[in-house]
């Protein structure tokens, strides 16, 4: 017959309690859903409130630069990867279309943009998310062009 030791009660009594404590823990947990920005973007009108571009030689405020007729300009993010690009009511130059065209995607946090000018020398932005709901999109990016790195700041607003 085996002999309990008092070192082996405590082991178990050890083992037990890192048990319900990793159950309590997991249980309290709170169910953080998954950023999905994806669901927040179609259909709607957004609107630049930020768009910051810095590299080793210069940083730029663009949104701070914005003309009233590209403060009206908005993105409608459509299903199918399908960004337009909407000059508003307001143009700048009569001569320039009324919409251009891009396309978006988001994979986990990322959302790239391509086919757009944004103020980086690339036609790709691929922006980390640090916000997202209803009304707010806001995040960071951080590309490499010809040994260049231009990082920056985007925020939309939703109308």
């Amino acid at each position: 017959m085996k002999k309990t030791t008092i070192r082996s009660i405590i082991q178990k009594v050890f083992l037990f309690a890192l048990l319900l404590g990793t159950v309590g823990l997991n249980a309290c947990k709170d169910d953080v859903p998954e950023l999905d920005a994806a669901a927040y973007l179609p259909d709607k009108r957004w609107v630049f409130t930020e768009l910051k571009v810095t590299s080793p030689f210069t940083s730029n405020d663009f949104y701070a630069d914005f003309e009233d007729c590209e403060r009206d300009d908005f993105m409608v993010f459509k299903d199918g990867g399908i960004l337009l690009m909407d000059e508003g009511p307001t143009k700048c130059d009569a001569d320039d279309p009324q919409q251009t065209q891009g396309t978006w995607q988001v994979q986990g946090n990322t959302l790239s943009i391509t086919g757009l000018d944004l103020g980086v020398p690339n036609t790709t932005v691929n922006l980390e998310i640090e916000e997202s709901t209803e009304t707010t999109l806001r995040g960071t990016f951080k590309e490499r062009v010809q040994g260049i790195t231009f990082t920056g700041k985007i925020s939309l607003k939703a109308l």
